[in-house]
């Protein structure tokens, strides 16, 4: 029969109540970060092959996290150009932010980059601070469950829609801005022209708000040529 001295019952009993009382970011830190690829699919559109990119993660593109679940992410960029990543609706560190040079330069090729920070719930999306990047589709869902939502008996279907055009995404912008050029958002806020002339990346630019969070039920038409009411990030 297999005794216990009292001195290994003291001894247990400190590890174990050593261990009940560590604190819960401890844990945490154990569990590893979520590979996150910035990278080259492609994809059929209406019977045409386009070469776009995306955000590959464990499940496909996009991320989804679980309640409590902190933002730990490991961000590789699989493209031939350097990129950034901003993280739509959250409140990351500002260097974790993912606007170019505010403070940190674009993740050249072939570079990693972690990330940490408590996420906030929500249906969200994530893309690059790199206009014609992000008008290649380098976009997608950024999903953080609440406790509410794993206890909803519901089923759930995730939709990132995006405008998509086969010409170059410079002469895109050429068209839109004139010759301008122009940055993520540029002229956000501002009325389109001319339905006429308006292209449906200037639209959508000016309305994305309206197609995720709070504002995923309008539809697309209803702002199209109106100004957006909120800009969340």
């Amino acid at each position: 029969m297999n005794t216990l001295s009292r001195r290994g019952f003291l001894a247990a009993s400190a590890a174990a109540i050593g261990t009940a009382q560590m604190p819960r970011v401890a844990f945490a830190q154990a569990v590893a970060p979520i590979s996150l690829s910035a990278a080259t699919r492609a994809l059929d559109i209406d019977g045409r092959a386009a070469t776009v990119f995306g955000l590959a993660g464990p499940g496909g593109q996009g991320l989804i996290l679980d309640p409590g679940q902190r933002f730990r992410v490991d961000l590789t960029n699989d493209l031939d150009a350097g990129t950034t990543i901003h993280w739509h609706g959250q409140i990351p560190p500002n260097a974790q932010d993912g606007v170019p040079d505010m403070p940190m330069p674009l993740l050249a090729p072939g570079e990693r980059r972690s990330y940490d920070f408590e996420a906030r719930p929500g249906t969200h999306w994530m893309h690059s601070h790199v206009p014609t990047q992000e008008m290649q589709l380098l976009a997608a869902p950024l999903i953080v469950r609440s406790s509410e939502d794993m206890a909803a008996d519901r089923q759930e279907v995730v939709m990132l829609l995006h405008d998509f055009s086969f010409k170059a995404p410079e002469e895109v912008l050429a068209e839109i801005n004139g010759g301008q050029g122009g940055g993520h958002g540029a002229g956000h806020g501002a009325l389109v022209r001319s339905p006429s002339k308006a292209r449906p990346w200037e639209a959508w630019g000016r309305c994305r708000a309206w197609t995720m969070g709070p504002w995923a039920t309008a539809p697309r038409a209803a702002c199209r040529w109106a100004t957006c009411p909120e800009w969340a990030g």
